[in-house]
């Protein structure tokens, strides 16, 4: 569905559409110079839940799956995303069995993965707590004072 300036919602017809899904995460980008809405994860059914990517061209209402290639967020829903500077930026979510995904992944919770749509490459960083910081800087003055 699309509506433009307030104007009425119109049903799109579109070519290639995934399997239907809710709890998924979607935001809008640019790709190849054109509006595009990026689509992760979700529960597919009522039993299943995905890590695929799918990228909906806005002019062209046609859906082009994106491969999964390099370190990829495992399939999970719930989760956040948000799009900025070409990128899809993922956090947090929950498996098939509400379990949140720090207590299953080797990458912890705090982790927000990056993936450029263009060229299906995914980064992770993670987030850095106020106490980490501060417990860094306390160890470098302490060293810096040995060192005095």
């Amino acid at each position: 569905w699309a509506s433009t300036s307030l104007g009425p919602w119109v049903q799109q017809t579109t070519v290639d559409a995934p399997p239907g899904r809710f709890a998924h995460g979607a935001c809008l980008s640019v790709v190849n110079n054109a509006p595009t809405m990026v689509v992760f994860g979700g529960i597919i059914g009522l039993t299943a839940i995905t890590d695929e990517v799918w990228l909906y061209g806005v002019n062209t209402s046609t859906f082009t799956p994106v491969p999964n290639t390099g370190l990829w967020p495992s399939a999970r829903y719930g989760h956040v995303t948000a799009c900025t500077n070409n990128l899809m930026y993922v956090l947090g979510g929950l498996s098939l069995s509400n379990v949140s995904l720090s207590n299953l992944n080797a990458v912890p919770m705090d982790t927000v993965y990056a993936l450029d749509p263009t060229t299906a490459q995914v980064t992770h960083n993670r987030i850095k707590k106020k106490e980490e910081e501060e417990e860094k800087k306390k160890k470098k003055e302490q060293e810096e004072d040995e060192k005095n």
